[in-house]
């Protein structure tokens, strides 16, 4: 029976490394004690998975709408507690759950991967309660924070690695060769993503046959997909930019393998709109959405990753443009001539946007521009009186 109930929970956390689908816990009555006798913690599982399985900003994206609100406990709280995996980080966590706290200082405490999903799982369960206002007077809600994430196995591998040997305590261990070149190739195919037609990203001429087009897709997937990358010993980042590349990848081989949408495709690419716009609209506001929640939450390094992309898609979106030039402004070290660049692109596109206006001041003024800052300034305020 235990094997069993084992072999149900590992197929449950398998379930949640599938790239599409929605989860969501029931807090009702739970069934009778003999109704289901493989039955797991549901609380357990879905802590372990998001941990194993997601991303902070997929967690964060989901968190979002409530990070400026103030957080408390619910009598369910301390009973779902007890069933999650605890760490320091989490403790940290439900220390700041007093209502005193906005959320978003409280999840500024969940610091590990095992925390943050704990967090995700307590606000599903119900067992957090939020307010518009603080329990205290004197309560502000920070606006430029950056979350660090620490990857204690990693951590404690590389502590391992380095003890070995006094003279490497402390360094960064070296890259391999093939590891070196996989990041360089990945990295200059999400710099060109936006650039490259389906044929161009699978390595094909638009006359190629669909036996060359499944062959050239389980190629790349042997060098993209996820998994394959996670034994090549790559950063976070360069992961991340794999995900996008195959991502895309695995777009390109599904309208290319069915005829009919191949002949769609192809007859797209020869208007100036059509199918590819629509699709490369979607991905460019999945980005920026995801961007835009780093963006709020003060961690500018990791909006950028997702700002970029969206603009190269489709530079055309003012909105795109001024979120990645304020990223590019408040981000350490700032690069306020980048920033003003798309800060200015998003002005030519939306005149009448205040927000773009207001930051391009603020970057310009930084580059000893005072006088053009302040037009900018008044520019921004006859649009919005409450701006700056």
């Amino acid at each position: 029976m235990a094997a069993l109930r084992d072999q149900v929970q590992i197929r449950l956390l398998e379930c949640m490394a599938w790239p599409k689908g929605a989860f969501s816990l029931d807090a009702g009555t739970p069934p009778a004690e003999a109704a289901n006798p493989f039955r797991v913690d549901v609380f357990a599982v879905s802590q372990a998975g998001i941990e194993s399985h997601w991303r902070a900003d997929q967690v964060l994206l989901d968190l979002e709408p409530k990070i400026a609100r103030f957080a408390s406990k619910t009598d369910r709280f301390s009973p779902t507690l007890e069933r999650l995996e605890p760490d320091d980080a989490l403790a940290a966590f439900a220390d700041a759950l007093d209502g005193k706290h906005s959320f978003w200082e409280a999840l500024k405490r969940a610091t590990t991967p095992r925390s943050l999903a704990a967090a995700w799982v307590l606000d599903a369960a119900e067992a957090l309660d939020y307010s518009a206002e603080s329990a205290t007077t004197d309560a502000e809600i920070p606006t430029d924070i950056e979350l660090v994430f620490t990857d204690y196995a990693n951590a404690k591998a590389e502590s391992s690695k380095a003890s070995k040997g006094a003279g490497d305590r402390g360094s960064k261990p070296l890259e391999s060769k093939a590891a070196s070149a996989l990041r360089a190739e990945i990295t200059a195919q999400f710099e060109k993503l936006g650039d490259l037609d389906y044929y161009q990203l699978l390595g094909l001429s638009d006359a190629a046959k669909e036996a060359e087009v499944k062959a050239s897709y389980l190629q790349a997937a042997k060098r993209y997909h996820p998994d394959a990358l996670a034994k090549a010993g790559l950063d976070e980042e360069t992961r991340l930019h794999a995900n996008n590349v195959f991502a895309r990848i695995g777009k390109a081989y599904s309208v290319l393998s069915n005829k009919q949408q191949r002949a769609e495709y192809d007859e797209a690419q020869n208007e100036t709109e059509g199918p590819i716009d629509a699709e490369r609209l979607a991905s460019a506001e999945s980005m920026f959405r995801k961007g835009e929640v780093l963006l709020r939450s003060g961690n500018f390094a990791g909006a950028i990753e997702f700002l970029r992309p969206a603009v190269e898609l489709w530079p055309d979106e003012s909105d795109y443009c001024s979120a990645l030039g304020w990223a590019l402004y408040r981000k350490m070290p700032s690069e306020p001539v980048l920033a003003r660049k798309q800060l200015e692109r998003a002005v030519e596109l939306a005149p009448e946007s205040a927000t773009a206006i207001h930051r391009l001041s603020i970057a310009i003024r930084s580059l000893g521009e005072n006088e053009k800052a302040d037009s900018l300034l008044e520019r921004a305020r006859s649009l919005d009186p409450n701006i700056g």
